[in-house]
């Protein structure tokens, strides 16, 4: 596809990690996936969540957009819609491995996020920015953010 005569890449990208799974008087309940009774670390490793990086009991919904605007300079565009650890609970508060990695409670995240790539011979250089604005279900104030980065890179 092409947007203003540049070649591009829009996409949509979507996750649920809410395990669907009975407690013992057949009620649907989180935690029994990435949180499991018996499997005390789930899918977790070392503090690093195995599988969706949004951790359990989430959904995600990423709209982006890549462009080639230069030859050799590429534009990315994302907004994602985090819905993380809905159901509001985290097995082990206190344990940091084997709780939540990400968040202890549930918490939505409107996030806007875009990098500019360039390359010239072996350099790369990468300038990014991100804004989020994070609310929460509990009595805890919404929260903003806005991160910069930039990136040299030589590649031999």
């Amino acid at each position: 596809m092409h947007i203003f005569n540049k070649p591009s890449t829009i996409f949509v990208e979507y996750s649920d990690t809410f395990a669907d799974c009975k407690d013992s008087d057949n009620i649907d309940i989180g935690n029994c996936f990435y949180e499991h009774h018996i499997y005390q670390t789930g899918m977790r490793y070392n503090q690093r969540t195995i599988g969706s990086q949004y951790d359990n009991d989430s959904t995600n919904l990423v709209f982006g957009l890549v462009s080639q605007i230069q030859r050799n300079t590429q534009l990315t565009v994302k907004l994602r819609l985090l819905e993380l650890n809905t159901d509001n609970n985290d097995k082990a508060p206190n344990n940091l491995l084997i709780g939540n990695p990400l968040t202890k409670i549930a918490e939505d995240i409107t996030q806007v996020s875009t990098t500019v790539q360039h390359s010239h011979k072996n350099w790369r250089y990468t300038v990014g920015a991100d804004f989020s604005q994070s609310t929460y279900q509990n009595d805890i104030k919404s929260k903003n953010n806005f991160n910069a980065s930039l990136s040299i890179e030589y590649n031999f």
